[in-house]
This record gives C-alpha cells, structure tokens and sequence, in this order.
C-alpha cells in the first residue's frame, strides 16, 4: 500500500481499497483526501462528519451513488469523480446537495 501524507491531507491513490478507509471520518482536521484508481463502490455515510474536508478525490472507482451526508460538507469546494459509473439522476442528486462545490464529472 502506497500512502504519503499532505499537509492536513492523505494521498492514497492506486492501492486497490474496496471501501472508503473508515478510519479517515475521525480526522475531522482533514482538508484534502485523494482515493482515485481503486475499486471503492461505497463511501460511509460518517465522511458527512469531516467538516473541514475541502478536496475529495475519488475518480476512477467503482461507486454508483454517494450518502446525503455528502451534503454537509460545506467547506468542499472540489469534488472529483470522474470515471465512476453514477447514473444521471444521482449526478443530479449530488449537484443539488452540493451546489457551491465544483464536482468533476468528466
């Protein structure tokens, strides 16, 4: 497993995660998270506790839709899930529950 930490930050791209690391939703001082290209198909519904998170990385998994507790990020301002097989009306569902963030979707 690959891991480097960024100031206030984790950088765990390409490691082969199943799953959202639990263990991330008790860092509540985390502003920037980077899980792209590895096979997460769901987030915990607990990542609506980091209240700091700004950027959150999660292109190239395998995740359909995202809990309601996305929406209470506020402080996010970046959003990548580029490469994730979500239908049209979850992209729409997040884009509401998230209308001052920048979600890429493509």
């Amino acid at each position: 497993m690959s891991c480097s930490g960024l100031e206030n930050g984790f950088r765990l791209n390409q490691n082969s995660l199943d799953s959202f690391p639990e263990g991330f939703t008790s860092l509540t001082e985390l502003q920037s998270i980077e899980l792209g290209n590895n096979r997460i198909s769901t987030v915990t519904d607990s990542i609506g506790s980091m209240l700091r998170l700004q950027i959150l990385n999660l292109s190239s998994n395998k995740i359909t839709s995202l809990p309601a507790s996305i929406g209470d990020l506020k402080k996010l301002t970046t959003f990548y899930l580029k490469r994730n097989p979500f239908s049209k009306p979850e992209q729409d569902k997040v884009k509401k529950l998230m209308p001052n963030c920048k979600v890429y979707w493509d």
